[in-house]
């Protein structure tokens, strides 16, 4: 199975080598521990680590690998990713993550009126939230990866529902 890019490492927090993860994939909650992740600008070219634990704070992860005990330690990883097999991705409330790769060319429809917007095209990574990319027929729609918007996601119909905030369509280029 291929690893999934789980997010990026920012800064150690703590003493003891805890370190915060940013830029999550959507729908993020927490790696099962003793799961190998890789750690680098690539899967392919990571290094292997045992997850000692992980968990979801707010926008971004804390995470902990054997062996890494210190600050300086976690310097070394200052901007890499960190990467695992699906399969060890903790899925609460039946709400899994959500990868790239699996969102784009999902159809949105607007529950309001049930109208098709547009397939999904491209995923941005931004501080704040991800935006989801909606191509309305030539023009582009960004949709917030927040509550307030994505309202259900069903990847087996390549279908995610949306509830278009006022403004919103303001926004499409």
């Amino acid at each position: 199975m291929a690893l999934r890019y789980v997010g990026r490492v920012q800064r150690a927090r703590g003493l003891k080598g805890d370190f915060l993860l940013d830029d999550l994939i959507d729908n993020f909650h927490a790696l099962r521990a003793g799961a190998t992740v890789k750690v680098g600008y690539s899967a392919e070219f990571g290094d292997a680590y045992e997850l000692v634990h992980s968990k979801r704070s707010g926008k971004r992860a804390v995470m902990k690998l054997r062996g890494i005990d210190t600050p300086e330690a976690v310097a070394a990883f200052s901007e890499k990713g960190v990467f695992a097999e699906e399969d060890d991705f903790v899925h609460p409330d039946e709400k899994r993550a959500v990868f790239d790769d699996e969102i784009i060319g999902c159809r949105v429809f607007d529950l309001a009126d049930g109208r098709e917007l547009g397939p999904i095209v491209d995923v941005w990574h931004m501080p704040a939230n991800n935006v989801w990319a909606v191509d309305m027929d030539g023009r582009e729609l960004p949709l917030p990866v927040i509550d307030d918007v994505i309202k259900k996601v069903d990847l087996a119909a390549r279908r995610v529902d949306v509830n278009l905030i006022p403004g919103l369509l303001d926004l499409a280029q």
